[in-house]
């Protein structure tokens, strides 16, 4: 599996549950981020 788009990734994670739970947009809560982004669904810690 290549590289996906955001679009797919959102698409895939709402309609298929592909990521649980599934945030659309970047949220930041200190150290840890999570979300879909331009660059894909990101998780940091």
């Amino acid at each position: 599996m290549g590289l996906k788009s955001d679009t797919w990734i959102r698409e895939q994670a709402l309609n298929q549950a592909m990521i649980t739970p599934f945030c659309e947009e970047q949220v930041g809560q200190g150290v840890v981020s999570y979300g879909l982004s331009s660059y894909g669904y990101d998780i940091r810690v």
